[in-house]
């Protein structure tokens, strides 16, 4: 299968990595993780099965000779999720066609890192245990509003809020991630998830990755969002990091405040859709 025959060719890896590597480099990538042999590039999301019990599927791509067999292709599961940059036209008209509903869009963003700008808070890493973790969860509460599983009608606040906590147990169970946090005394005021990536082993390539940052509502604009994100900034340049990425709604207008301020961009745009089985 040529890479003419696919749609959505240019996004395996959510065209994240697009400003850093050629799109025949992306696509060699691709052909180690992906079967291009068959007509639609499809996995099972078993941490969102888990969560929602539902069967739950991501696409990744598909082939022009599929686009009239998705529902024979979807047969037995529950939902398929698909992430696409906005300018995949035909590969969204296909969607569309086939039932996908858009629930979310989102920026993505991208800086290259110099030097960070010291602000003198007292920042803490803090250890991924149980006992640390309970003094982050006051502060998940509302801060996955603009994400799309709490926007998409199929799937109740409830059972999306239950989805989310278990997100922090998740990320801080990776061997790849770091949580920072700014204290109030003995309250954690604000606090920001990181993984450290290297998406290509073969590739002299490291990046950092925002995933979530929040500030409990009485600790906000005091500074400590931007002096979490430059203490992280700082810590993967001492380690030889040059690039930072981050991504998010397209509504959440204080996050994207906040990322320009810190000198990170704009790069790619995205759409989340969601086909759910009648």
């Amino acid at each position: 299968m040529t890479r003419e025959k696919y749609l959505n060719r240019l996004d395996y890896f959510d065209g994240q990595y697009n400003c850093d590597f050629t799109q025949g480099k992306l696509l060699t990538y691709a052909h180690k993780i992906f079967n291009f042999k068959e007509n639609v590039i499809i996995r099972r999301d078993e941490w969102c099965s888990a969560n929602l019990r539902k069967t739950c599927y991501r696409l990744f791509s598909l082939s022009e000779a599929a686009k009239n067999k998705l529902e024979d292709i979807f047969a037995g599961k529950d939902m398929v999720a698909v992430r696409t940059n906005t300018g995949n036209i035909r590969f969204l008209e296909i969607l569309s066609s086939a039932g996908f509903k858009i629930v979310n869009a989102k920026l993505y963003l991208r800086k290259k890192l110099s030097g960070a700008e010291k602000y003198f808070y007292p920042v803490r890493s803090l250890k991924k245990k149980q006992c640390f973790l309970k003094d982050l969860r006051p502060l998940l509460k509302g801060a996955f509003v603009t994400s799309r599983f709490y926007k998409d009608d199929k799937i109740a606040p409830a059972a999306a809020e239950r989805l989310y906590e278990k997100w922090l147990d998740t990320h801080a169970g990776k061997k790849t991630t770091e949580i920072f946090s700014i204290f109030e005394g003995s309250k954690c005021a604000a606090f920001l998830a990181a993984s450290y990536l290297a998406p290509f082993p073969e590739e002299k390539f490291n990046a950092g990755f925002v995933d979530l940052i929040t500030v409990l509502p009485e600790y906000r604009n005091r500074g400590y969002a931007l002096a979490l994100l430059r203490h992280f900034e700082d810590k993967l340049i001492r380690q030889g990091t040059r690039i930072l990425f981050a991504n998010t709604a397209i509504d959440n207008y204080q996050a994207q405040i906040l990322f320009s301020r810190n000198g990170l961009l704009p790069f790619n745009s995205v759409v989340e859709m969601h086909w759910w089985n009648r």
